[in-house]
This record gives structure tokens, sequence and C-alpha cells, in this order.
């Protein structure tokens, strides 16, 4: 596995998917029980795709297996990591802000 790279920080490990999703939760200000859930309240849906995106390219598990730790079902979690590159490729400043800090924490624990 190779090790995630930030200038000044090296993580040999990745995180796990707890870790993940509970820092995730953390940064948007909800709880771990939100992001699983089924909510369609903008902030918890952002934080649950923003999670998803995080767990599925951070890990080495498939968008099936990672289905049930999230309830849904594969095409969920391929649509949750498309709008969040989507978000990225229009350069939406939240969301890109939020996944850099993010990417910092993840590699910090």
């Amino acid at each position: 596995m190779s090790p995630y790279i930030i200038p000044g920080i090296i993580r040999l490990k990745a995180p796990k998917v707890d870790e993940i999703i509970s820092t995730v939760a953390d940064h948007y200000g909800v709880s771990v029980l939100d992001i699983k859930g089924i909510s369609r309240k903008r902030n918890i849906v952002l934080a649950r795709h923003v999670a998803m995106y995080f767990v599925y390219k951070k890990t080495e598990l498939s968008q099936e297996n990672l289905a049930p730790v999230f309830e849904c079902n594969r095409t969920m979690i391929n649509y949750a990591t498309k709008m969040i590159n989507n978000y990225v490729k229009t350069k939406n400043e939240t969301v890109c802000s939020d996944l850099y800090n993010l990417n910092i924490l993840l590699s910090c624990r």
C-alpha cells in the first residue's frame, strides 16, 4: 500500500472507515448516525457524500463492499463520488476547501 503524502506529513497506513466517517461528521457538525442515515437535509447530504468519497478513495474497498457501511446500494456510493468529483471540477470553493482540510486531518490520524 502506498503512503498518503501531504507536504510535511507521511501516513503509512490508510485511515479506517470509522475514522473517516467520524472525522467528516465532526468537520460538518453532524453525527455519525446522520451520515449513515437517510436524511435529505443539504448539510447532511453533503457530509454523507464527502464521507462516501473519502472512504472510497482512501480504502481498498469496492463500492459494493462500502454500501452496507452507509446502509445503501453501490449506485449511491457511485453517485456521491461523482458529485464530489463534479464539485472539484467546477472548483466549488467551499467543497474544495473542505476536502483539502479533511485530507490533512485524515492524514494526521
